[in-house]
Parts: structure tokens; sequence; C-alpha cells
């Protein structure tokens, strides 16, 4: 039977934001969130979420704006010269265009996100990422690939019609070519991939992946 999900990102982005998601969550017209880990209301998203265990709540994974949570230091191709990420999809698209953006850096940051989320007792549902760069980035897709296999995560917004991590591994070849040809059809070619969408995950991610 189809199931019908009502979903909201930039969960924990600022207190209003969290406001207007947990008012709807809480009439019944939203079913789904997701986290945004590095953001300014973050914790607050955490503890209301627990409070909502009918609220599936995914990991808004973000490398565009805000502050890194690991050390700026340790992400040098995601941030400028204040620590902070670029706040522009241009810049990112334009540096991986250039093989300037680290798919190692993208993973860690990526996955100190999700770690956050179990330390503070969320268990992902999904990801989904800010300004769909997890999708259109070559070197993000990777990354989500590699999370999905950590953490048993295999559900990826935004719609079912877009790649989740197992599928993705065909979509790289084609982002590591429109990468080197730097082609205007790049994102054609890497973020609108459209493979089927995987089955149930049959594994929950843990907080013995790497959290503390």
């Amino acid at each position: 039977m189809a199931r019908l999900i009502l979903h909201s990102d930039d969960f924990g982005l600022h207190s209003e934001v969290n406001r207007g998601i947990l008012e709807a969550a809480r009439r019944g017209a939203l079913t789904s969130a997701s986290v945004m880990t590095n953001g300014a209301a973050a914790e607050e998203a955490f503890e209301e979420a627990r409070r909502l265990p009918e609220l599936g709540v995914g990991v808004h994974l973000n490398i565009v704006r805000g502050r890194p949570l690991c050390d700026p230091e340790s992400v040098p191709s995601l941030v400028d010269g204040s620590g902070r990420f670029f706040n522009s999809v241009a810049t990112l698209l334009h540096k991986s265009l250039l093989g300037r953006l680290s798919l190692d850096e993208v993973h860690r940051e990526y996955r100190q996100q999700v770690l956050r989320a179990l330390e503070h007792g969320i268990t992902p549902t999904h990801f989904d990422g800010e300004k769909h760069t997890h999708l259109l980035l070559p070197e993000a897709v990777s990354a989500l690939r590699r999370l999905s296999a950590e953490f048993g995560i295999n559900k990826v917004g935004p719609s079912p019609r877009h790649p989740s991590c197992g599928p993705c591994r065909r979509g790289d070849s084609r982002s590591r070519e429109a990468s080197r040809s730097g082609s205007s059809s790049r994102s054609s070619s890497t973020g609108r991939a459209r493979p089927e969408q995987p089955g149930p995950t049959s594994r929950r991610p843990t907080a013995s992946s790497g959290s503390s």
C-alpha cells in the first residue's frame, strides 16, 4: 500500500524553523523531517525530536552554510578563510570541476554530522542534503555511498526517483567524466541521474559506528 510522507528539511537551522516543523508534526500535517546537525538550533531540534517518536527524522547533510562540525583545518577544501562553508553552491560546483573539492573531506564532515545525530539519540531514517548538493557533487555522491554502507541507511531524498547510495556506484563514473570534461551539461549527467530506489534498509545505525 502506498504511504504519503510529508517532509520538511532544515530542522535545527534556527528556532523559528523548529517551531514551524514541530507545530505541523503535532497537528499531523508533517510525518518526516531532516535535521541540520550543525544548525544554530540543532540541540533544540534533537530534544524535541526525541519527544515525537512518530516523527521520522533524517540527517540534512550540509556543506553549504554555517560552520563545519569538523575542525576547519581538517576540511580545508570545504571552507573559506574564516573557517565557514562558502554559502554558495556555485563555488562548490566550480571547485569540484577543477578537482579542488576533496571526497575524503566531504565524507569526514558528513560522517561527523551523522554521528552527532546518533549521539543525541536520533536514529536517522534517511539522508538528504542542503541545496541538493549531496546529489549534484560527484564527491558528495561518493561520500553518501560510504555513509550508506557504514550506517545501513539506504533511503535518500528528495524523492524516490533520485539516486540512493547503492545505485550511486553507476553515477560515479558519469560524475567523474563530467568533472574532467568541464561540460556545462554536468548537472544533468550527475546530479539528475535517477536510478531506482532500493528496498528498505536492513540494518539500523548504532552509536557504536564511531560515536562516543
